[in-house]
C-alpha cells in the first residue's frame, strides 16, 4: 500500500478541510439561485471525480478490491449521495439556523457511533471540547436569542438529522476501513459512486437530458460549480479522510465545528452580514472548542497499512 502520509499535522489537516468546506457552503448558496440542487452536486462530483482519477493515476496509488471495495462504494453512495438528499429536502423546510445546530450534533453521533463501531474510548477531554463547540453553534445559530430568521417543522428537521445521521456513519466506517486504505484511493471511489448516484437521481427526477441540461448552465456558473467541486469534495474530504488515518473518529468529527465559523466570516466580507454579541461570543466558543481539538490532536496515530509499509 502506497504511503499516504503528507507529513502536515492532522490538525492542519482537518482545519484545511473544515475551511474550504466553509467557503464553498457560502458559494453554493449563490450557484443554488441559478442551478438545481442536484444538478450542482453532479457537476460538483464529476469535477471532483476526474481531479480525484487524475491525481490517483499519476501517484500510482492501489485501488481497493474486493470487500473493502464495496465498502468504499457504499460509502460514497452514502455521503455525498443519499444523505445530500435527505439535506435539500430538509432544507426545504427548516430554517439555516435550526439546520445548522442540527448539523452540529454529528460530532456527538460520531462519539457514540466510534464508542459503539471501533470501540473507540470516550474521555472526559474529547466530550468536554466537543461540548464546548456544540453550545458555541448554538448561539451563532441565533436559536436562543429567537433569531431563527425561519419556518421549521418535525419533517424537515427528520430528514436533516437522517444526513446528519448517515454523515456520522460514513465518518466512522470511513475511519475503519481507512486502516487499509490509501485516503486518495477511497475517496476517489467513494466520489465516483456520489457521481453516479447524482446522475442517477437528476434523471429520475428531472425527466429531462442531463447532457443538455449542462450545456444550459452559464459558462461562469459552470466555472464556479466546478470550483467549488473540487474546493467541497475533491480537496476537503481527501485532506479530512489523510487526517482521519491518523486520530480517533471523534477528534476528527469535532473539527466541525469550526465549519460554522468559516461560513460567517465568508459571508460577512462577501455578503455583509453581521453578528449579534451573544453570536460572537459563541464563534469565540467555537474558537475555543477548535483550538482544543488541535491541541488532543498533537500526537496522531499511524495507520495500520503503514506500519505494515515501514
Amino acid at each position: 500500500m502506497a504511503n499516504s502520509r503528507t507529513g502536515l499535522p492532522p490538525a492542519f489537516l482537518l482545519f484545511t478541510a473544515c475551511s474550504f468546506w466553509g467557503v464553498a457552503t457560502v458559494l453554493n448558496k449563490a450557484l443554488l439561485g441559478s442551478i438545481s440542487p442536484v444538478l450542482l452536486l453532479f457537476l460538483q462530483l464529476l469535477a471532483s471525480a476526474i481531479f480525484l482519477w487524475a491525481a490517483c493515476l499519476s501517484l500510482r496509488k492501489s485501488l481497493p478490491k474486493g470487500k473493502v471495495l464495496l465498502i468504499a462504494i457504499a460509502l460514497g453512495v452514502l455521503n455525498p449521495g443519499i444523505s445530500y438528499t435527505f439535506s435539500m429536502m430538509g432544507l426545504e423546510r427548516i430554517s439555516a439556523s435550526v439546520t445548522s445546530l442540527l448539523w452540529a450534533t454529528e460530532p456527538f453521533l460520531i462519539l457514540g457511533l466510534a464508542w459503539l463501531i471501533l470501540r473507540e474510548p470516550v474521555t472526559p477531554k474529547v466530550v468536554a471540547v466537543i461540548a464546548v463547540g456544540f453550545i458555541g453553534v448554538l448561539l451563532v445559530s441565533g436559536l436562543l436569542s429567537g433569531q431563527t430568521g425561519g419556518q421549521s417543522d418535525i419533517v424537515g428537521v427528520l430528514f436533516l438529522f437522517l444526513a446528519v445521521l448517515m454523515c456520522a456513519v460514513y465518518t466512522v466506517y470511513s475511519r475503519k476501513v481507512g486502516d487499509t486504505v490509501d485516503a486518495l484511493a477511497l475517496v476517489t471511489i467513494q466520489q465516483t459512486a456520489g457521481l453516479v448516484w447524482a446522475a442517477v437521481l437528476f434523471m429520475a427526477t428531472s425527466g429531462g437530458n442531463l447532457t443538455a441540461s449542462v450545456a444550459a448552465v452559464g459558462s461562469s456558473d459552470l466555472i464556479y460549480a466546478i470550483l467549488t467541486g473540487l474546493m467541497y469534495y475533491a480537496a476537503a474530504y481527501w485532506l479530512y479522510l489523510s487526517a482521519l488515518n491518523r486520530v480517533s473518529a471523534a477528534l476528527a468529527g469535532g473539527s466541525f465545528n469550526i465549519i460554522p465559523i468559516v461560513t460567517v466570516a465568508v459571508a460577512f466580507v462577501f455578503l455583509g452580514e453581521r453578528l449579534s454579541g451573544t453570536q460572537m461570543f459563541g464563534a469565540l466558543l467555537i474558537i475555543v472548542s477548535a483550538s482544543a481539538l488541535f491541541w488532543l490532536t498533537r500526537e496522531p496515530t499511524v495507520p495500520k497499512h503503514e506500519l505494515a509499509s515501514g
